[in-house]
């Protein structure tokens, strides 16, 4: 099959969503299909990956996040690969209706992915609002949702169930694994953009009371965002000792982190339509800790293989921290569970079969 798969922004940005079509491409390929990916050019663009990737300059470059690119574009790139299906990542973006238009012109099947819970999405009337959107999206061939939470947004916009799944994000459970590396006794890890909706700030309150029990905590932070400065500013007033801000780092070098902790926290506030890191941790057998947001509380099982909490809670975040510092044993096995379900759910090997199961659906 010949397969493009289509998204807003391109690999030299990171995000979820290019880490997503990224290892699905991978695996696409590993299963002998034929993969291209077509992206806006934004931002520096990059040539060293294992398919090919063409780049679409919008009009007025200088404020493309606001302008589609031109559906007769991407019909050219359609036609001359001779594509098969168009998958289309994140629903809520300009590229998205100029690649399903493309498509329709086109006559070539093509599914979306919902990657996200948008702002305010709670709100039917801001979603009624979104007509362009609603329209096209009923013209697709089949939605994915990554979780039940991204799926039920759709509710306002897509009454057709049939058109609808939920096929969850996948992991790379290769290169997050277990390994060799000794833990660093009671330390902890975040991944993510350092942005308020990740809830870092949260992190570092409970970490804060979480130091008057546990005198040689560690805490690493690993990412990088606008929000840092204001982070390192709470962490210096507050007079917290073993706080680590690691800036932005390639998957393989966070891997060594979540090795060598003992429990990654996911405290987001708001808008988590699935939660990867999580995945990442569960993948090195670390116990996870999240908060009900979103997602994020269909990946955990609270007590089997990591922990939820309320969000915003800094004491009922500091507490379970502790406890699975006390206790190491009801830390390994939940650590044990995590990677069992990783290898059993969330691997790319069975979420891309279930991906190619819904191509072959509708080229077939």
């Amino acid at each position: 099959m010949r397969i493009a798969q289509v998204m807003e922004w391109n690999f030299s940005e990171p995000g979820g969503v290019q880490s997503h079509v990224m290892g699905l491409c991978t695996h696409l390929m590993d299963s002998g299909n034929y993969v291209l990916v077509i992206a806006k050019k934004r931002v520096k663009e990059g040539n060293d990956y294992p398919f090919s990737v063409y780049y679409i300059k919008p009009p007025f470059h200088s404020l493309s996040i606001l302008f589609p690119v031109k559906s007769g574009d991407i019909s050219r790139i359609l036609r001359q690969e001779k594509i098969d299906l168009v998958h289309i990542h994140h629903i809520f973006t300009p590229v998205s209706i100029s690649a399903a238009n493309a498509a329709v012109k086109s006559h070539i099947p093509f599914v979306f992915t919902n990657h996200t819970i948008p702002y305010l999405s709670s709100k039917k009337s801001l979603l009624n609002l979104l007509v362009i959107h609603k329209n096209v999206l009923n013209k697709a061939s089949k939605i994915i949702s990554v979780s039940r939470s991204a799926d039920k947004i759709l509710d306002t916009l897509v009454k057709d169930k049939n058109k609808r799944i939920v096929i969850p994000n996948g992991v790379d459970a290769s290169l997050f694994n277990p390994g060799n590396i000794k833990n660093i006794p009671h330390s902890i890890c975040f991944v993510g953009r350092l942005v308020p909706r990740k809830g870092v700030q949260i992190l570092i309150e409970a970490f804060f009371q979480l130091k008057r029990e546990i005198k040689d905590a560690k805490l690493f932070i690993i990412g990088d965002g606008r929000y840092k400065s204001h982070l390192v500013s709470l962490v210096k007033r507050k007079k917290i000792q073993d706080v680590k801000f690691t800036g932005y780092l390639p998957p393989e070098k966070i891997t060594k982190y979540y090795q060598s902790c003992e429990v990654v926290v996911v405290p987001s506030l708001e808008r988590e339509s699935f939660g990867i890191v999580a995945l990442e941790g569960m993948a090195c057998a670390k116990p996870v800790i999240v908060s009900d947001v979103g997602g994020l509380a269909e990946i955990i099982e609270n007590g089997n293989d990591g922990i939820v909490i309320k969000r915003g809670d800094t004491e009922a975040l500091s507490n379970a921290i502790l406890d699975l510092f006390n206790n190491p044993l009801l830390s390994r096995r939940m650590g044990g569970n995590a990677r069992k379900k990783v290898e059993k759910m969330y691997d790319w090997k069975p979420v891309t079969k279930k991906i190619i199961k819904v191509y072959n659906s509708l080229t077939q």
